[in-house]
């Protein structure tokens, strides 16, 4: 059984000319959706680099794809 995603209300102060140019250059057709999805993409960089980083050294040097 699939666990459901809960939504909640809240309430922000954006930078309301911020917040229409990032839903328009992003190409978002709502500002929830604008505002979920960067969300996600902060996160997502974050646990990236936290993992580069607590793996810097362990691994070697990989071959070149083209000898």
């Amino acid at each position: 059984m699939e666990k459901k995603k809960g939504k909640t209300n809240r309430t922000f102060r954006l930078d309301s000319a911020l917040l229409r140019e990032a839903r328009r250059v992003l190409g978002y057709k709502t500002y929830t959706e604008a505002i979920e999805e960067t969300l996600k993409t902060a996160v997502n960089n974050r646990k990236f680099w936290q993992t580069l980083n607590r793996s810097r050294g362990k691994f070697r040097s990989f071959r070149p794809l083209y000898d």
